[in-house]
């Protein structure tokens, strides 16, 4: 770069250089130095944006300031569904929904998703704000949860080459929790914002379960969730919300939580769960958690269904139970972006909670659509998961699922080929405990929660 460009444009090089997003200490030629490089290109230099993608660009950032101030949650997926929703009702010459960019035979409404939505971020200095930080386990108990991640899954290596296990009997459910405006605190906002807000939705605090069961077999899918809704005096049916939402049904407790109690509803849902043919015992996976205790009614609907609970190893469900192996968060996905699209047509529509209480409060937040809107949501974002496919092997979800956990076979043959990396890897290092070795109790007190109590609760 000539001296003379540089000092035309050298407020925006300086500024660049300050901002430490832009730069990256990296090793340089030389042994034991280092050197800083800019990472992004400056205003006005790289790769030339297309006329349409600087259309939508700017109709995007014009719809993001609007609905920002009104006071609206942002996320990536939120902003691709503000985008497709332009392209929809643009009334542009040229940029509508139907329009396919030259060179391509792909819509550009296709083509909009998140990574496009990242250069938009970019360009206009658009992050999300989160919080990171796990606690994590002494060594001495994160050892004894791996030894009994290998005799679990050898024990099933074993029920599965004996014919004590097969695809059709192996199911697994778990549950995660909702909260009304799927609240975790990140929204989108510029750089630098002191102050950032958004819009709750009345009764935001207020939980809902979903009961998710994965099913075994050749035909491995998501089966028919049953939603747990919060309820003091824990009615059913709630006064107004008749359970009659096709693919979905709702039972109630307190605090919106799995008890005893709805598990042996849960158990006795003859749209949720059915007894398999051919005297096939049922085999039901769930975690440790005491809302599974069996009660003398839930025993009742395990005789009547031939099926039995087992406990997968405690605080390990997030390597051996296939519910957590991204079918929950593909579940959340797609409720997300369901959910965000209802907020958007919400705001448009002007839904405001702003009528005044009898003691002269009013929230001014967004109105709660209903329960009935959430069983139909539920049932909708099941349909999504159970309709979309690996890229490899072209499985449902549930099925890599399943395989990736050691509870289904791949062509009738159990190997720890099929498993996920980590299991792969607990097995090598513990290959006794793998064959057969029996794991002793540990002395170590777990002092972290249970990972298995209550499922996974969901804040996207």
């Amino acid at each position: 770069m000539k001296a003379s460009r540089w000092w035309d444009n050298r407020e925006r090089f300086l500024q660049a250089y300050a901002e430490p997003s832009h730069r990256m200490s990296v090793q340089a030629n030389q042994p034991g130095l280092r050197k800083h490089v800019l990472l992004k290109a400056l205003p006005g230099r790289g790769r030339r944006r297309n006329p349409w993608t600087t259309w939508l660009h700017d109709e995007l950032l014009q719809e993001f300031h609007r609905l920002r101030k009104a006071g609206l949650k942002m996320s990536p997926s939120m902003l691709v569904s503000i985008a497709q929703y332009i392209l929809t009702n643009s009334h542009h010459s040229e940029y509508t929904r139907a329009f396919t960019p030259p060179g391509s035979d792909i819509p550009l409404y296709d083509r909009l998703n998140v990574r496009w939505v990242q250069t938009f971020q970019d360009r206009f200095n658009i992050v999300q704000r989160k919080q990171a930080g796990k606690k994590q386990l002494s060594p001495q108990k994160q050892l004894q949860i791996e030894k009994e991640v290998a005799f679990h899954m050898g024990t099933l290596k074993r029920g599965f080459e004996s014919g004590e296990f097969t695809n059709e009997q192996m199911v697994n459910m778990d549950e995660t929790h909702f909260i009304v405006d799927m609240d975790n605190g990140k929204t989108l906002s510029f750089k630098g914002d002191e102050h950032v807000s958004y819009a709750d939705v009345v009764a935001g605090s207020t939980g809902m379960t979903m009961v998710v069961l994965l099913l075994g077999g050749t035909s491995a899918k998501i089966g028919t969730p049953m939603m747990i809704f919060s309820n003091a005096s824990c009615s059913y049916p709630i006064r107004g919300v008749p359970d009659k939402v096709p693919g979905v049904a709702y039972r109630t407790a307190q605090k919106g939580f799995m008890t005893s109690k709805v598990f042996a509803q849960w158990l006795g849902e003859s749209r949720v769960i059915r007894r398999l043919p051919r005297q096939q015992k049922m085999i039901i996976w769930a975690d440790n958690y005491s809302g599974h205790t069996l009660t003398e009614q839930a025993n009742t609907e395990l005789s009547r269904l031939n099926a039995e609970v087992r406990a997968f190893p405690a605080n390990a469900t997030h390597l051996v139970q296939p519910a957590d192996s991204f079918v929950i968060s593909k579940i959340k996905d797609a409720w997300t972006k369901r959910w965000e699209a209802k907020k958007v047509e919400m705001i448009r529509a002007g839904e405001w909670q702003n009528t005044v209480r009898s003691d002269g409060s009013w929230s001014g937040a967004l109105r709660n659509p209903g329960k009935t809107f959430y069983l139909q949501l539920a049932a909708d974002a099941v349909r999504d998961v159970n309709a979309q496919r690996t890229k490899k092997g072209n499985l449902t979800y549930a099925q890599k699922a399943m395989v990736r956990c050691g509870l289904a076979t791949v062509n009738g043959k159990w190997s720890v080929d099929q498993l996920s990396d980590e299991l792969q890897m607990i097995i090598a290092d513990h290959y006794d405990h793998f064959m057969g070795k029996p794991v002793e109790d540990s002395a170590v007190e777990d002092e972290s929660p249970d990972q298995s109590a209550g499922g996974q609760e969901a804040s996207v």
